[in-house]
């Protein structure tokens, strides 16, 4: 049996992108629904949708959401239409749109949705289900629970490892259905489906993900993760993201108590300490950065990553001794993955006013250093011995250290300049918008108002 799956599932596609959907080949509702379909005002009206498809993005960069749009049915029609029209691109200026009928489900007190998709266009490209109707292809319906309030709704749709572990084996079926490498579908019966869904009501795992609409003004991220919070507070993947989230905002405090509780259950895995540290940086509890640093496990492929942090911790404070015994005490070791601690010990260097020793300590390292080309070239861009850039040049380091020169040469205007502009553009949690800052703040009060 051929599936319309493509096109089914795209309103979804924030919910399911990377995932294995999972669809039904018949609806969840029956025929006496259809003819007196169950209705609840609270989703009617106009929505925006929690797009949190993206944590590391910069906020200020971040995608206007998705608009969706939920009728109330006329004559003929089923329960209700869902309409999404959603941004192409970051500045809002394309948009696509897709159409859903969109049913209903009450079961034993609880509230389900079948959604079926019927149009979308997108790109000049219009398709409707009708299209597609009398080509053999069966339509797909997407299940799942729905939670709805005045203000705020959550969709959970049903979770493909759960459903591939407990569903009956001889109603589940797979197969690839066009860009997904694998899809779930449910043979069921329509009974068969509503006391399977009965019996799984309010499960996290049967119903892990999940699509959020928020009225338009409320601050619909935010209500999203605290509701994924909520509902699993020990899911490590939820608090990756949660994370991420609460940092790229700024709230370092809030990032950090979610960071120390992934780790205390269980985690020994060096990023995760790497990542504490991180934030911690970002707080400038710098003591409190190296001390987790110092915790993690030196056989671990982060283990250099935080060792290179551990010097860069060392400058952010102010303590340039320390970066350069940090940096010595890293080359040692002879894993140097970044040109960081090099370059850092050679600013602390003339900072300390030994001028004649970071020069030749940064010929020296500049001439023997082994690792990444785009390093290597960074090394030699800080001596200026490099005049055109490169295709992986990280501008925001290059930036950064081209600053840092200026104002080594007492040019401070044109360092302060570029500082600026690193602290204004980069994110609220980047290490290098927050060095930037910090050099603004060292530089005297006369240059800098």
């Amino acid at each position: 049996m051929k599936i319309a799956l493509a096109s089914a599932c795209s309103c979804f596609a924030i919910v399911l992108w990377g995932c294995t959907p999972v669809v039904s080949v018949r609806p969840l509702y029956t025929q006496s629904e259809i003819e007196k379909p169950y209705q609840d005002k609270r989703v009617e009206g106009e929505w925006n949708m929690a797009s949190m498809d993206d944590p590391s993005d910069d906020a200020a960069a971040t995608k206007p959401p998705c608009r969706v749009r939920i009728s109330e049915p006329t004559a003929g029609e089923l329960p209700y239409t869902a309409e999404f029209r959603c941004p192409d691109s970051k500045d809002g200026s394309g948009e696509s749109y897709s159409k859903y009928d969109f049913h209903l489900v009450s079961l034993d007190t609880h509230t389900f949705f079948d959604a079926r998709f019927a149009e979308s266009e997108e790109k000049g490209k219009h398709l409707s289900f009708s299209d597609i109707q009398d080509t053999g292809i069966a339509p797909a319906h997407l299940l799942g629970q729905a939670w709805v309030q005045l203000d705020f709704v959550r969709f959970g749709t049903l979770e493909s490892d759960w459903v591939e572990k407990n569903w009956p084996g001889d109603s589940l079926a797979t197969s690839k259905v066009g860009t997904y490498s694998r899809v779930d579908i449910l043979t069921n019966q329509t009974k068969d489906l509503r006391d399977i869904l009965s019996q799984n009501v309010g499960s996290s795992d049967a119903f892990g993900f999940a699509l959020y609409l928020c009225r338009p003004g409320a601050d619909c991220n935010a209500q999203a993760i605290g509701d994924q919070l909520a509902r699993t507070p020990d899911n490590r993947d939820v608090l990756t993201g949660s994370v991420k989230f609460y940092a790229k905002r700024g709230d370092f405090a809030r990032a950090i108590i979610l960071q120390r509780h992934k780790i205390a259950l269980g985690s020994d895995e060096a990023t995760d300490q790497l990542e504490l540290g991180r934030l911690l940086l970002l707080t400038r509890d710098f003591d409190a950065a190296r001390r987790v640093f110092a915790t993690a496990k030196e056989q671990s492929d982060s283990a250099s990553a935080i060792k290179v942090l551990a010097v860069r911790s060392y400058f952010l404070e102010g303590d340039y001794a320390g970066t350069v015994q940090a940096a010595k005490s890293l080359e040692a070791s002879g894993k140097l993955p970044s040109a960081d601690p090099i370059i850092l010990s050679y600013f602390a260097l003339h900072r300390l006013g030994r001028v004649k020793e970071a020069e030749s300590y940064l010929q020296q390292h500049a001439a023997t250093f082994a690792g990444p080309a785009e390093e290597h070239l960074l090394l030699l861009e800080v001596l200026g011995r490099v005049t055109d850039s490169w295709a992986s040049k990280d501008w925001t380091r290059s930036t950064y250290y081209y600053a840092l020169n200026a104002l080594k040469n007492k040019n401070l205007n044109h360092g302060r300049e570029h500082l600026r502009d690193l602290a204004t553009m980069r994110p609220k949690d980047d290490l290098i918008g927050l060095a930037a800052k910090i050099e603004l703040e060292r530089l005297p009060s006369t240059t800098n108002k």
